[in-house]
């Protein structure tokens, strides 16, 4: 009995050593076989109880353990709720970073908390670059200034600052720029402008809009200067300087190919270059008709040859009624045509110049040599009949 009662002690001696270490499944088992053996054993009692009380302790940890992660996803939860929201560091009592400092607080090695907050710092110093970037100078301060609040050992915040520093002094120099700039353009726009000005004045707003994209000034200002452009190839193509009309159209190819009136006047220019060819070419065939007249040849021809030149004059009319040299052409023929008839005159063939001067006359040729011709070759003609017929009655009286 001895024997087993000091065995029994052992066991309870056992149990006690486990409860100390914290293993209370094992205690339990070294009081189950201490039970057995010395049932009665005040010893026995005392650390069954004991254990029973460090279990209940430990069930009771477990379940403030397990409502404090509860707590802790929840707040974590929450958080990164927030930071989707924007809500970073405002409105005070709802944002992110209340609530990752809660999560530190009761465990400050966290690491969804620690994590959370760097990703916050990275979004504060991007929001401040982007603001920067976009030239939102209060925003990023805004974003700087949370920032280094914050996170006053983040490495980004100097960065951020010197990076908006230099910002502003780039807009404040790009502003200044800008003012000289639409200050010449508007200097500029104010005067009679002529092709070359007008093209200092297309470099001076694209100058402005490569640092203002936006700048309405500008944009206007190149629809202007296009439009001048596009007036003045109008204009040259209608007094037909077609040299001047190219040149403009050119600049508009060049510098501004979407100009929705380009194809027009394109097509106009070239139309106009193909009717002063045409013309050209007829005009050109009635001064070779006046190369073929022979006025003590045919007559018949030289009519003919009068009159071909004239429908060639009448077809570049037709063609294009304005062209200056259309009215010195009708004035060419006007002169080969009392040519003819003072040729014909002075060769007292009086029926070749008055058929001259009636064909002449059908015509809408200019008439005022052709009358000063006629009213000499009628005059001539009555002296020449007045000869003939004192001639002719000499020549009877002779006979009687």
């Amino acid at each position: 009995l001895a024997g087993l009662k000091a065995v029994g002690e052992e066991y309870i001696a056992l149990a006690e050593a486990a409860l100390i270490a914290g293993r209370l499944s094992e205690a339990d088992v070294q009081l189950q076989n201490a039970q057995k053996l010395v049932p009665g054993n005040p010893e026995l009692l005392s650390v069954r109880k004991a254990v029973i009380n460090a279990t209940e302790e430990l069930a009771r940890n477990e379940d403030l353990r397990k409502q404090r992660e509860q707590e802790l996803s929840r707040l974590l939860t929450a958080a990164n709720s927030d930071i989707k929201a924007g809500r970073l560091s405002a409105p005070a009592g709802n944002n992110a970073l209340e609530k990752f400092a809660q999560v530190l607080s009761v465990d400050a090695t966290n690491k969804a908390a620690l994590a959370g907050r760097k990703k916050i710092a990275s979004t504060l110093a991007g929001d401040a670059r982007k603001a920067i970037k976009a030239q939102k100078f209060t925003l990023a301060e805004s974003s700087l200034a949370t920032l280094q609040r914050f996170f006053p050992q983040d490495g980004n915040g100097n960065k951020i600052k010197n990076e908006l520093a230099k910002a502003r002094k780039q807009v404040s120099e790009r502003n200044q720029e800008l003012d000289r700039l639409l200050g010449q353009a508007k200097v500029l726009s104010g005067e009679e402008l002529s092709v070359a000005s007008n093209e200092q004045l297309r470099d001076l707003y694209k100058s402005i809009l490569k640092l203002d994209a936006i700048n309405a000034e500008a944009k206007d200002g190149l629809k202007a200067v296009n439009a001048f452009n596009v007036k003045a190839a109008k204009a040259a193509i209608v007094s037909r300087d077609y040299l001047e009309a190219e040149k403009n159209i050119e600049i508009l190819i060049e510098r501004s190919p979407r100009q929705r009136e380009l194809p027009a006047l394109k097509a106009q220019l070239q139309q106009a270059l193909n009717n002063q060819k045409q013309v050209n070419d007829l005009l050109s065939r009635a001064r070779n008709s006046y190369s073929q007249l022979d006025w003590d040849g045919d007559a018949g021809d030289n009519r003919e040859y009068l009159q071909e030149a004239y429908s060639n004059i009448l077809g570049a009319k037709q063609i294009d009624p304005g062209y200056p040299a259309i009215q010195e052409s009708l004035q060419a023929l006007e002169t080969k045509y009392a040519e003819g008839i003072k040729a014909y005159y002075q060769q007292s063939s009086f029926k070749k110049g008055t058929l001259l001067f009636e064909q002449a006359a059908e015509t809408e040729l200019p008439q005022e040599q052709i009358l000063a011709q006629k009213k000499i070759l009628d005059e001539r003609k009555a002296e020449y009949d007045k000869k003939n017929k004192k001639k002719n009655l000499t020549r009877q009286m002779g006979i009687f």
